[in-house]
């Protein structure tokens, strides 16, 4: 919304800026950039940022730049780096100051709660548990494992994706041992971000698959949904993976796309993993399946896709054809 006004001394019409707070981005190892973006408005240099902390304490640490642009097409931008401890805070103010009046936005620093949850992950001749973090923010975390409650060095491999919300997504391996294979054990993934620890705990009792050339298609229901979303997870496994397309599909909607890691490459297997999220009000109104389809690069383009479904009511389905 567009707001004008006359300047009758100098006879010019005074358009209101709009503001956008832009989306954040990691400068520097705990420090955040915020930027703020005002469009639309009228003379040329007639906006100056200024930022503040909830409490409206002035915030001297940003930047910003000449106008550029013509007519509605005219923009200026601030930045500002926040640093940690500046991230404890919950609002960062953006304001621009124009002749006809005060234009504000507000950066909210959410404390992100991260969910964790555990998955058995068999491959031939070897069996892991994933331990996935999600929505976590900045990069930086610590994983630490236990088995039965004593801590363990075992992890195989930590990633890290950054997804379409600007957080983070990781994966880390545990290796079970071969003792452990036919033996309902206790596995605990311990992560640190910014100093808070998160927890999740999970029983199972592993063992080594037989070997299989085709991918095997497995989804992993979430084993605790007291978040505001539920996500689950697609499993493509193989011990000579090719180039793979998953795709997810609920109901009879379209098929659409997952967040997909990169290869994980294990020492009898390669993996990759689709996960699908949705809010867990969604989730709670399906009354239909969840499937997971994949098509590899061996197979012909009239082959059906291999697939997998889930539903509320039902455990996941494995296809391995």
């Amino acid at each position: 919304l567009v707001s004008h006004y006359y300047d009758l001394q100098n006879y010019i019409f005074l358009f209101t800026p709009n503001v956008f707070v832009m989306s954040p981005c990691e400068s520097s190892p705990g420090s955040l950039l915020v930027g703020c973006l005002a469009t639309g408005f009228s003379p040329a240099e007639s906006v100056n940022f200024k930022w503040m902390d909830q409490r409206g304490n002035s915030l001297t640490n940003f930047i910003q730049y000449p106008t550029v642009g013509t007519g509605n097409k005219r923009l200026k931008v601030s930045h500002i780096t926040i640093n940690e401890a500046e991230w404890n805070q919950s609002k960062i103010i953006c304001e621009a100051g124009h002749p006809s009046g005060k234009v504000t936005e507000t950066f909210t620093t959410v404390v992100l709660h991260i969910f964790l949850f555990l998955v058995l992950v068999t491959a031939p001749k070897s069996t892991s548990v994933m331990c996935v973090i999600e929505d976590f923010y900045p990069k930086k975390i610590d994983v630490q494992w236990k088995v039965n409650n004593t801590n363990s060095m075992s992890q195989l491999k930590l990633e890290r994706k950054l997804n379409d919300t600007g957080h983070y997504t990781a994966y880390s391996f545990y290796e079970v041992s071969r003792e452990n294979w036919d033996v309902n054990t206790q596995y605990t993934c311990e992560v640190t971000h910014r100093g808070e620890q998160f927890t999740t705990t999970a029983y199972f009792k592993g063992k080594s698959s037989n070997v299989d050339l085709n991918p095997s298609v497995t989804i992993y229901k979430p084993d605790s949904m007291d978040k505001d979303h539920v996500s689950h997870v697609c499993e493509v496994t193989s011990p000579k993976l090719s180039d793979v397309y998953i795709m997810w599909r609920v109901g009879k909607e379209s098929y659409r796309e997952g967040t997909n890691s990169a290869p994980i490459h294990q020492k009898h297997s390669t993996s990759v993993l689709s996960i699908l999220t949705m809010t867990k009000e969604e989730y709670n109104k399906l009354s239909t399946t969840i499937s997971c389809a994949v098509k590899h690069a061996s197979m012909d383009n009239i082959s059906a896709p291999l697939q997998a479904s889930t539903s509320q009511s039902k455990q996941p389905e494995l296809s391995c054809d």
